[in-house]
């Protein structure tokens, strides 16, 4: 038997309210090194973005970009 299944089986003698607690407590666990990791991902994807736009210099306006989507996506 692995520490988990040790770890796993002592757990679930533990009363209802203790599991949720413990279920609460390593999903919270979790989530923060997720979200820290999005951050990192979408602030990562900011720099790439600004870096392409003034490499290549070129905007387009919001009216440009409406006038496309209508012609791609009609009625949408």
């Amino acid at each position: 038997m692995t520490a988990f299944d040790e770890l796993e089986k002592e757990a679930m003698l533990l009363p209802k309210d203790q599991r949720l607690k413990l279920a609460q407590d390593l999903i919270a666990s979790v989530e923060e090194v997720s979200e820290t990791s999005q951050e990192e991902a979408w602030n990562t994807e900011i720099a790439d973005r600004i870096q392409r736009f003034h490499k290549d210099g070129q905007s387009v306006s919001a009216e440009e970009v409406f006038a496309r989507l209508k012609v791609i996506a009609p009625g949408e």
